[in-house]
């Protein structure tokens, strides 16, 4: 499969051009794919959702003003994977819309082949960075325990009543040696929590002064001690 045109034509199966578009555009990652002089030559509804276009206004044009950035890095991407042949996995990047809006993306680059092999030009794949965001959120709420790693019948039992503890709404005292996972227990705890959306805030209280202890987590305003000169905002 291969685009020419703006089109999709049918593989060797022979399966319906209609049925390829359909495909093409049901993908929620936008996909825009370009000839050798970077012009573009397809491109689905999600790429034009996200960037804010129609479809009319970009076929043909050069993908420089259809992925736009400060620096031109989403046409350099593309360039780059043409002239060397190598797919680029996840650049993190800031397209602006059709409006000059930022959009942080995620952006994948690869070549476009056709079915003889030969190279017809390249393809960049791109999701929102929001959407990034919640796929991997989605993953850990799956995967609570990836990052804890033991065959111990007791920490697999803990495990098991984790999920209850992390729904209450109360304080959690988690104790143990130094080394034994306890920073592991509590990130896991936070993951499983109604509180999951917000930010987890480490303090090693023990590496504070007494003085300084309340400043630092709860903030400070200027002047309420020798050397405050300005409001200053606390780790909690």
């Amino acid at each position: 499969m291969h685009a020419r045109e703006g089109r999709y034509d049918p593989g060797p199966a022979g399966i319906p051009r209609e049925l390829l578009l359909d495909l093409f555009n049901s993908v929620s990652d936008g996909v825009v794919a370009v000839d050798h002089d970077l012009r573009i030559t397809a491109i689905n509804q999600a790429a034009l959702s996200t960037l804010g276009f129609a479809f009319d206004e970009v076929l043909g044009r050069p993908l420089g003003e259809i992925l736009a950035t400060e620096d031109t890095r989403g046409r350099t991407v593309v360039a780059d994977t043409l002239r060397s042949g190598r797919a680029v996995r996840d650049r993190d990047l800031v397209l602006d819309d059709r409006h000059g809006r930022p959009v942080p993306v995620v952006l994948s680059t690869n070549l476009l082949c056709g079915a003889d092999g030969r190279v017809l030009g390249g393809v960049a794949t791109f999701r929102t960075l929001a959407a990034a965001r919640r796929l991997v959120e989605e993953s850990d709420r799956k995967r609570p325990f990836q990052d804890i790693v033991t065959g111990d019948p007791v920490m697999r039992r803990l495990f098991g009543v984790l999920p209850t503890i992390a729904r209450a709404d109360s304080s959690v005292l988690v104790m143990g040696e130094t080394g034994t996972g306890k920073g592991l227990l509590v990130r896991t705890i936070h993951n499983l929590s109604p509180r999951r959306q917000h930010s987890l805030v480490t303090v090693n209280c023990a590496a504070l002064p007494e003085t300084l202890l309340e400043a630092e987590l709860f903030g400070v305003k200027a002047g309420a001690y020798t050397g405050a000169t300005k409001d200053r905002t606390g780790r909690l």
